[in-house]
């Protein structure tokens, strides 16, 4: 077997032209030797190596026009491009040396770090944008939705007071109030409303037409001072209450008859309308104001009469 080695190599030498084409041996080298598996200008690469990344595809390369030509190429075919992705992403992930060298290769470029930051920061924003954005529309018709709500609220409330007064009102019928009787101790309400209609209003008046009378809120006490100290405190106004309401008309009708004393009449109303009729005589547009079965009536400058239901009305004057 060494003898043969040198007439090999003779053989390849003696083997190429003057004109340097290579031409190949046939049939067996020498006695018992085996012939060559592989020509002899063949490069001696092992099957299993693969070549680097910039020789297996030059589509990689920046420079290469080719590269373009594949990303507008991918750019129309969103199908391909997550074929192509979907292909490489695999391929990434299935070599833990290739995934290092990319994190390596992304961390080390300020570049890089600074446009995928860029690019998270817009993306946030525009998500924090729009999410904001849908929450301000959502309570802006939250809004309008409860503004409607509450005027609908207020609307049934103003309803439901105004029907409360009514009724509050019509349980104050049958009722008036007596002012100016002075008080005494020991007094009998009943007795000095009875006197006041006989004596003044109605002459024929019997004392069971008067269901109850008493005075109305507590007994007034004017503490003495250096300016006042022999005022004496206004009495307190004696309710009413008749049988029936046609007594109580009776009366209420002839008031007037008391125009020339120390008594006066008044309709018994409720806390708020008390308010409007005071409100109706201080305005303005009002010559007189005065209550008739619980409506507060106006007579205005021009001398029309008007009916006053809430401060509304007084303001629309």
């Amino acid at each position: 077997m060494m003898s043969t080695k040198p007439n090999l190599r003779s053989k390849r030498t003696t083997g190429k032209s003057t004109d340097n084409l290579s031409v190949p041996t046939e049939g067996p080298i020498n006695d018992g030797e085996q012939p060559a598996t592989q020509p002899a200008d063949s490069p001696n690469i092992p099957e299993t190596e693969a070549l680097p990344v910039q020789q297996q595809s030059p589509l990689l390369s920046k420079d290469s026009s080719t590269l373009q030509d594949v990303k507008l190429l991918l750019s129309d075919d969103k199908e391909l491009v997550s074929i192509v992705a979907a292909t490489i992403s695999k391929h990434i992930l299935s070599s833990p040396d290739l995934m290092d060298k990319i994190i390596s290769s992304i961390c080390g470029n300020e570049t890089v770090i600074r446009s995928i930051s860029d690019a998270i920061i817009d993306q946030v924003s525009q998500n924090i944008y729009s999410s904001i954005s849908m929450d301000n529309e959502t309570i802006a018709g939250d809004i309008i939705t409860l503004q409607e709500q509450n005027d609908r609220l207020r609307k049934e409330h103003r309803g439901m007071v105004d029907k409360i007064d009514d009724l509050e009102q019509y349980s104050r019928r049958n009722c008036l109030l007596i002012h100016g009787v002075p008080e005494t101790a020991n007094e009998n309400t009943d007795t000095l409303t009875l006197d006041i209609i006989t004596s003044r209003i109605c002459e024929d008046m019997e004392l069971i037409e008067i269901d109850r009378t008493h005075r109305l809120g507590r007994k007034r006490v004017l503490h003495n001072n250096k300016t006042r100290s022999s005022s004496k405190p206004r009495p307190r106004p004696i309710i009413v209450k008749f049988s029936t309401y046609r007594a109580r008309a009776e009366v209420f009708r002839n008031k007037k008859l008391l125009k020339n004393s120390s008594y006066s009449i008044t309709e018994n109303l409720t806390p708020s309308r008390m308010t409007l009729l005071r409100e109706a005589g201080a305005h303005a547009a009002v010559e007189a104001a005065w209550s008739l079965d619980g409506r507060i009536n106006c007579l205005l400058h021009n001398k029309k009469k008007i009916v006053i239901r809430s401060t509304s009305d007084l303001r629309n004057l």
